[in-house]
């Protein structure tokens, strides 16, 4: 029996270390992300974006040559993939802002209350407001396009502006200037990570950076 119970600690001590391992390596995944897009920028003579610069147009009909329309092709298709990071970059912006505004008016409801208003009644007030308003634009919107926008429920709003403080909080502490160099990881993976990988991913960039700090 003993032996049996020896055994089942050591699997779960086995188990354990697995988890911290992969919970490690995924922080350093998007630490070391940032890291090269750093080192590459600090490397690099011209700032600019080698996307930006890329043709969205199609093969010249004028072209008379093989390997020139295939060349232009080439660059359509790579400029659509940085069109994709570049979309994947300003969505993971624009809920960093989203869920700073919402921490922001969260504070301001709570402290007006002088303590009778917690923080879960606070959201609550922010939520009615915001699908108030968000009913107003849909209907806007509708009448705009043509087109009947479905409506947005409360679950999907509490669930969307949690995903949206993930993203604030991480990169609040990594530096918004950061997301430029997220090229793998969209908006919604970010948002998946659960509290304690995001302060993994804080703490392993803060460690990252304390070593930098040594080594200069």
């Amino acid at each position: 029996m003993d032996a049996f119970l020896i055994e089942q600690n050591k699997k779960k001590a086995s188990e354990s270390t697995a988890k911290n391992n992969h919970r490690k390596k995924g922080a350093e995944n998007i630490v070391q992300l940032i890291a090269d897009g750093i080192r590459d920028d600090s490397h690099s003579v011209n700032k600019t974006n080698p996307c930006d610069g890329i043709s969205a147009g199609g093969p010249s009909q004028n072209s008379s040559t093989v390997p020139h329309s295939l060349a232009q092709l080439f660059y359509r298709a790579t400029d659509a993939k940085c069109g994709a990071i570049r979309a994947n970059q300003k969505e993971i912006l624009r809920w960093f802002y989203y869920g700073e505004e919402f921490l922001i008016q969260v504070r301001a409801i709570t402290n007006d209350g002088k303590g009778e208003i917690g923080e879960k009644k606070g959201k609550g007030v922010i939520y009615d407001k915001v699908l108030e308003d968000l009913s107003i634009l849909r209907k806007k919107k509708s009448e705009e396009t043509g087109m009947q926008l479905p409506e947005i429920s409360r679950k999907c709003l509490q669930g969307k502006t949690q995903k949206a403080v993930k993203i604030f909080k991480l990169f609040e502490k990594l530096g918004v200037n950061k997301i430029k160099y997220i090229t793998s990881y969209s908006a919604n993976s970010i948002s998946e990570l659960t509290n304690d990988k995001i302060q993994a991913i804080i703490d392993n960039y803060s460690e990252r950076n304390d070593d930098n700090d040594s080594t200069t």
